[in-house]
């Protein structure tokens, strides 16, 4: 996969299947052949306001997300130490995954990878357990995306 289409889709596409680190440093694999889905949710930066704003509110939603039989994989380029720091302060209890090194290769996998600043762009993207993309929600950097939309996208994967 390159990148977006013409109109900014990848819906049908099928997604990279990637692993990366999470905030325990432990290897998280993207694609778990187990029948679930996987929202894929990248964030810029920890510790800024918007992102910490988006990941607390997939924090409060993640029992909603697993009972729609849907696990959340929140990404940035952020270092597996910050992603830590980040998850004890926040009390976050998500994957938090660091796409860091080599520097945001996952991002640019999805076609999301902000070259001028260095991080992932406001993109997430929701798999099947086919892995195909069947949702994704594109944001403005200063901007909150609606994390409802996401989770009744996931509760509308449901089979």
């Amino acid at each position: 996969m390159t990148g977006f289409d013409e109109q900014g889709s990848q819906i049908g596409a099928l997604a990279p299947k990637f692993s990366l680190t999470n905030q325990h440093g432990q290897d998280v694999a993207s694609f778990p052949g187990d029948g679930r889905s996987t929202m894929v949710f990248f964030y810029p930066y920890a510790f800024t306001g918007v992102c910490t704003r988006e990941v607390r509110g997939l924090a409060e939603r993640a029992e909603a997300f697993e009972q729609a039989n849907c696990r959340v994989l929140a990404i940035s380029t952020d270092t597996v130490f910050s992603l830590r720091i980040f998850d004890d302060t926040e009390n976050l209890g998500l994957e938090l995954l660091s796409d860091h090194w080599p520097h945001g290769r996952v991002a640019q996998l999805f076609g999301c990878f902000d070259e001028r600043l260095g991080c992932a762009k406001r993109a997430s993207f929701l798999m099947g357990g086919d892995n195909m993309i069947s949702w994704q929600a594109l944001g403005d950097l200063p901007h909150e995306r609606d994390l409802d939309a996401h989770l009744d996208a996931a509760r509308a994967l449901r089979p």
